[in-house]
């Protein structure tokens, strides 16, 4: 097990609250799922990957009015390569930044 007050030194807030565990994950660039553990045992990889799996879940709930939508997560969604598809695929990028 790692000690807080010794693997991070400068991480008092983990040492005052007697935090044993605690992992996060990106909610694209506006922010992250941030949970943690003060009794039990550590979090491991497979709790890394369901609260990475919840981070993608929540994020176009949690997006801050007026973010930007990306042309990755707009390709993701839409099926296709025609010239209409791709018209749409332009037309949903540029309208998403208003």
């Amino acid at each position: 097990m790692r000690e807080p007050s010794v693997d991070l030194p400068g991480a008092t807030s983990l040492v005052r609250e007697k935090i044993l565990s605690a992992m996060a994950a990106p909610l694209e660039d506006f922010g992250a799922l941030y949970v943690d553990r003060s009794a039990g045992d550590s979090f491991q990889q497979a709790d890394l990957e369901l609260l990475a799996a919840l981070a993608n879940a929540v994020t176009p709930v949690l997006r801050p009015p007026g973010a930007r939508v990306s042309a990755r997560e707009v390709s993701r969604d839409l099926i296709g390569t025609s010239p209409a598809m791709n018209a749409l695929r332009d037309e949903i990028t540029r309208v998403a930044q208003t």
